[in-house]
């Protein structure tokens, strides 16, 4: 009986702690895009090309971000006619944000790795 008293009082103290904690930032899913140019190198005989991209981020704390990005690209390989190579990336990145009151832009460093 004890036991299952103590129970009882651990998961209610519990779950008073879970709705204490209340976050203060946005954690919403957010969408993100790329757009640019892609400079390939000439010894491989191999046009620049248009690179896009898009991608799914979250922030998990109030300073930290983590982004998914896929990108892609086609570029022309010049020796041979009508012959692309096709480029696609995945890419995880994390950021640092340094957020601060009343500042409308938020410098950051990030991180990630990709292939």
């Amino acid at each position: 009986m004890k036991k299952k008293l103590l129970c009882c009082a651990l998961l209610g103290a519990m779950s008073m702690a879970h709705s204490a904690m209340a976050q203060d930032f946005d954690d919403r899913w957010y969408i993100s895009g790329t757009a640019g140019v892609l400079g390939t190198d000439d010894s491989r005989g191999t046009s620049n090309a248009g690179i896009y991209g898009v991608g799914v981020g979250k922030m998990v704390t109030s300073n930290v971000s983590i982004d998914v990005d896929l990108d892609r690209a086609n570029t022309d390989i010049d020796p041979l006619p009508n012959q692309t190579w096709d480029l696609t990336g995945l890419s995880v990145t994390g950021r640092y944000h340094f957020i601060k009151e009343g500042r409308n832009w938020w410098p950051y460093l990030a991180a990630g790795i990709g292939a």
